[in-house]
């Protein structure tokens, strides 16, 4: 009887595991900067590291990435990030970039400023809140 228990446990774990792993798509909406031609979209209220910031920003779809520091630098001189209200709330926080300045500090939007954190710290992933991008044509 234990193991036909056993037997029922593992392929409860077995069918339930991929459920609680899945990636979903983002909720929120999608903002437009017609003038950058870029589209933003916050990704979650959680937080990220930022390899897992790059993974679910292209889980979104086609296109979509973590922008660079150059879409910030923009996006800072324009009227469009400024302007979504889930950056506006979060403004404390700091939001992943795809730019890497060396092998262990990344650019990150944080208070409307352009700054260098950690990737790590102490061999744990720093995690940070999430805006995905995607260019259009």
């Amino acid at each position: 009887m234990n193991q036909f228990r056993v037997i029922l446990i593992i392929a409860f774990l077995m069918i339930s595991a991929p459920l609680c792993f899945a990636k979903t798509k983002a909720k929120t909406k999608i903002h437009k900067d017609e003038l950058a031609k870029i589209e933003w979209q916050i990704l979650d209220n959680r937080r990220h590291s930022w390899e897992d910031a790059i993974t679910n920003c292209k889980n979104l779809g086609k296109g979509w990435e973590l922008p660079t520091k150059e879409d910030f630098e923009s996006a800072l001189n324009g009227p469009v990030l400024i302007s979504i209200p889930e950056v506006d709330s979060r403004k404390n926080d700091p939001f992943w970039s795809q730019s890497k300045f060396d092998t262990f500090r990344v650019h990150v939007l944080v208070q409307g400023k352009i700054d260098l954190r950690d990737v790590n710290s102490e061999d744990q992933p720093v995690m940070y809140s999430v805006i995905c991008r995607k260019k259009l044509k």
